[in-house]
């Protein structure tokens, strides 16, 4: 952007979306860089990636390290609310998180979202092994 050198302005041909609109994010990527993964979530497992947070259980950071991205924003149409990856705009209050809770035999292991969204749609039970769930939580400010 030659009017503000902290920005960058991309642009391409609307043949790309046509009227459609799209949805958009930015990844910078000095660890891992292997694009084949593409997201790495659908590869790793919280507790191999590690957190950032050092009050958080998997700190520090374990296998995805040097990773920044950016939630996906949207140009040319409203979101629905329920877009995989979305930027999340809502006011502070009451919200909610998905929990999954995992059974096999006499053993269960719960996982909770680290994110509290305004609603939260549970389905129950998803196989043998596996239910979800919504548990209460407060939207940041």
């Amino acid at each position: 952007n030659p009017e503000d050198p902290t920005s960058i302005q991309f642009a391409f041909k609307s043949d790309l979306t046509g009227n459609a609109g799209f949805l958009w994010s930015v990844w910078a990527d000095e660890g891992l860089r292997d694009p084949a993964l593409a997201d790495y979530n659908d590869h790793f497992s919280f507790e191999k990636a590690g957190s950032p947070y050092p009050d958080h259980q998997y700190y520090p950071i374990q296998e995805i390290n040097l990773l920044d991205s950016t939630c996906r924003s949207w140009y040319g149409f409203e979101p629905q609310g329920n877009e995989v990856g979305l930027c999340q705009i809502y006011a502070p209050g009451e919200g909610h998180r998905l929990c999954l809770r995992y059974s096999v035999g006499n053993v269960s292991f719960t996982q909770c979202s680290d994110v509290c969204a305004p609603e939260c749609t549970a389905v129950g039970k998803i196989s043998e092994s596996l239910d979800s769930y919504c548990e209460p939580c407060t939207l940041p400010e």
